[in-house]
């Protein structure tokens, strides 16, 4: 599952990427071609570039196929457990996503602050890329990547535990793992690394952030989770 998660989130974050360097572009060529700053300034006022962004740049199929990848991890849980929470799969899903659109329109928001700031200032072109770049940085191949890896084993952790508490066989115990150890990973990790816990111990685990470790690992970016422990 990990190496699936990894795939997902590399190829959205990809994506995201393209989408950020055509916006950029195309914001860049708009200021250089504009004889009059009053019309540019009404033109990007009017414009929700968050909302651009989702329709017009494809940004929306990008995260359709993404949401399916939930899907796919749930497929995955119910393997293990003989069916899965449903109802925590469409509310993982459904606040994952408006997550993402949030994250989106406050991009948007900022371009439309710096855009309207560089007409108003006459900046180089020169200045404005690096402006617009730095506005859009939470789009980049690297951020995204990130956080979309993180929001995908977040909702499978999530989804696990919520299916072990409804579907967990008697006395079934669960197993802290995924992955080695790294010279970065978190004490919470090297301490509870392959340790075996029953499901109430498990649930009641606190990570170094004070997060549950059986939903959040520990904590953001990690690649650690539990394992049910076959007997």
């Amino acid at each position: 599952m990990s190496s699936k998660i990894d795939s997902a989130a590399g190829v959205f974050a990809t994506q995201a990427e393209r989408i950020r360097k055509r916006l950029v572009n195309e914001l860049v060529t708009a200021y250089r071609k504009s004889e009059d700053p009053a019309v540019l300034i009404e033109r990007i006022l009017s414009v929700d570039f968050g909302k651009y962004i989702i329709q017009d740049l494809g940004l929306s199929v990008e995260l359709d196929s993404l949401l399916a990848e939930y899907d796919s991890i749930a497929k995955d849980i119910a393997k293990i457990f003989g069916s899965v929470s449903r109802v925590a799969v469409e509310q993982l899903k459904t606040l994952d996503s408006l997550f993402f659109m949030r994250h989106v329109r406050d991009v948007g928001d900022e371009l439309k602050r710096q855009m309207v700031y560089a007409v108003y200032t006459d900046i180089s072109e020169k200045a404005l890329l690096e402006n617009l770049m730095s506005a859009t940085a939470r789009l980049s191949e690297a951020q995204i990547g990130s956080l979309v890896n993180t929001a995908l084993r977040t909702f499978s952790r999530g989804t696990f535990a919520a299916t072990a508490v409804e579907l967990s066989p008697p006395n079934a115990k669960y197993r802290y793992t995924g992955g080695e150890l790294i010279e970065t990973s978190r004490p919470f990790c090297v301490e509870n690394f392959g340790k075996v816990f029953t499901l109430e111990e498990a649930m009641n685990l606190r990570n170094d952030h004070g997060g549950c470790a059986f939903i959040e690992g520990g904590g953001f970016n990690c690649r650690h989770f539990f394992e049910l422990v076959v007997e």
